[in-house]
């Protein structure tokens, strides 16, 4: 079997000038910060503007690295990509996994580590049982 190398975008702005990126990998970006002046969440974790870009650019991507970057929420563009196989989300501050997640149909690794979580929901966890790994190390 060859191996196949995929090209890893690293920042919002490389994401948004590659239409069908396989990854993007923002782990711990200065990137997810609100730079908008406007906006109440200016210098703290923003999904804004990831979310155009997933909208925009995310129908192929394959795997997502979000870890590291303090996010309280996920845009809700994050569970409208049909091929997401990784997810990575942590070292965050979410506080729940949203069900939404259950729309991710192709996903394979969901990781949650280091996430003051309440818990993996019932549901989310027997849809995924046997088909995705879920690494949830049970923190608060």
């Amino acid at each position: 079997m060859a191996g196949r190398l995929t090209k890893v975008a690293r920042s919002l702005i490389e994401a948004n000038r590659s239409p069908g990126m396989k990854a993007l990998d923002l782990r711990g970006s200065a990137d997810l910060l609100c730079v908008n002046m406007m906006c109440e969440k200016v210098g703290e974790p923003c999904i804004c503007r990831l979310s155009r870009v997933l909208e925009a650019n995310g129908s192929e991507l394959r795997s997502l690295n979000l870890s590291g970057n303090k996010l309280t929420q996920l845009p809700g563009s994050v569970f409208e990509l049909p091929h997401l196989q990784v997810l990575d989300l942590s070292g965050n501050m979410l506080q729940e996994i949203p069900e939404d997640v259950l729309k991710l149909q192709s996903l394979k690794v969901l990781d949650v580590t280091n996430n003051p979580l309440k818990g993996v929901p019932k549901r989310v966890a027997r849809a995924f049982y046997g088909a995705t790994e879920i690494r949830w190390d049970g923190s608060k």
